[in-house]
C-alpha cells in the first residue's frame, strides 16, 4: 500500500531548507493512503503553501512517498 506523508511545522524558519532532513517524529507526521490523497488532489493543489523552504512558495503539497507493505 503507498502513503503520502505530511507534517506541519509550527516554528518555521525562513532561512532552513527542510528537504534535507526528513524526520516524521520531529514535524508529527502523518500518513495518508495515496487513494485518499488522490480523490483530494484536485482540491489541495491549489493550496498556498512552500515546498522545503521559505524561498520555494507554491501551489499544492510537497509529497515524500514510501511504500509500506503489511
Amino acid at each position: 500500500m503507498v502513503y503520502a506523508g505530511f507534517g506541519i511545522i509550527k516554528n518555521f524558519d525562513k532561512n532552513k531548507i527542510y528537504a534535507n532532513e526528513y524526520i516524521s517524529q520531529k514535524y508529527n507526521c502523518v500518513s495518508i493512503d495515496d487513494d485518499v490523497i488522490e480523490f483530494w488532489w484536485e482540491r489541495l493543489r491549489i493550496m498556498k503553501s512552500y515546498f522545503h523552504c521559505y524561498n520555494r512558495p507554491g501551489l499544492g503539497l510537497a509529497t515524500w512517498r514510501n511504500t509500506y507493505t503489511s
